[in-house]
């Protein structure tokens, strides 16, 4: 159990901003870059686990369905909407086939269509309501609302069984924006998930609670895990050692303390921006950016706020 946990994402005087290319976890989101597809898209779903999710399907609508995934792999928008819309007529119950007309009218640019499909996603299925709250997110990228796709980040680290994900982008695209204030709890929020192996353990258990709904025994035994209190959990069995030399050398975890630096800096409170890009260094001494930004810091050694 802990494998998979531990397997967890110029000018003189100016700051640099290393754009944070925190490794998308690949159960989640999709095989094209520019779509942040959730676990609707079947095309990375274990087949166990997508016909378990969808008990009503029948082999006509499996294989119309692999049709359209394949269109939609390719790029082809509206040819893949019309054999989706197949799809839900046989069962229209099947979450991943709306989805991905929902991602189809995202990248065709019909914005709204999209917003609708995924807001019923999350009112109908809220137990994968952070994952359609990162792709109305990136939808919100598109349209140029910046700090409307930064809230739907937030709100997905609000709900997700792991947010530092959603934290750690969230924050970027504030802070790509100037929006420090707002990028500061996402980074902590992000960081103290990262950091703390009880965290980290009880979002693994919340996470196994929506992949184990079909096994009953073993649903039963994460659901009674879930009920110890995050503070109390007994991390013993597992290596605390590894998870700690795991964090030594987390270069997305020092870009997290870099970006918290910036954020520090561009607020005027200095003594904690060398704090943070100081940690950054520490898990990766070579972190060029997070070396720039801590000599470009005058007087970093005084220790009190601007």
């Amino acid at each position: 159990m802990f494998c998979a946990l531990s397997t967890v994402p110029n000018k003189q005087n100016k700051l640099k901003r290393d754009a944070f290319d925190y490794i998308v976890p690949s159960f989640i989101f999709g095989v094209w870059g520019i779509l942040i597809a959730f676990g609707i898209l079947t095309l990375i779903q274990p087949k166990w686990l997508v016909e378990a999710s969808n008990p009503g399907r029948t082999e006509e609508a499996l294989s119309i369905k692999e049709q359209a995934d394949d269109i939609l792999r390719k790029r082809q928008f509206k040819a893949s909407i019309k054999l989706y819309e197949q799809v839900l007529r046989i069962d229209p119950e099947i979450k991943d086939a709306i989805g991905n007309i929902a991602l189809a009218y995202r990248e065709l640019g019909e914005y709204d269509k999209a917003l609708d499909l995924f807001n019923g996603l999350v009112s109908k299925y809220p137990e994968q309501a952070h994952l359609n709250y990162i792709n109305i997110a990136e939808l919100y990228l598109k349209t140029g609302d910046f700090r409307k796709a930064g809230e739907y980040y937030a709100k997905s680290a609000e709900v997700a069984p792991e947010p530092d994900y959603g934290c750690f982008r969230g924050a970027q695209i504030y802070i790509n924006h100037e929006m420090y204030s707002e990028a500061i709890p996402l980074l902590k929020k992000g960081i103290d998930f990262r950091v703390s192996l009880k965290e980290r353990y009880h979002g693994m258990l919340e996470r196994d609670l929506f992949v184990m709904r079909e096994k009953e025994e073993a649903l039963e035994k994460v659901k009674q895990l879930l009920e110890i209190p995050v503070s109390e959990i007994n991390t013993e069995d597992y290596d605390e050692t590894f998870f700690k030399q795991r964090l030594a050398v987390d270069k997305d975890l020092a870009k997290a303390y870099n970006l918290l630096g910036i954020c520090m800096k561009e607020t005027n409170n200095k003594s904690m921006a060398v704090t943070y890009f100081k940690e950054a260094l520490k898990i990766n001494p070579y972190f060029s950016e997070a070396s720039e930004n801590l000599k470009n810091i005058d007087g970093n050694s005084s220790g009190t706020k601007d």
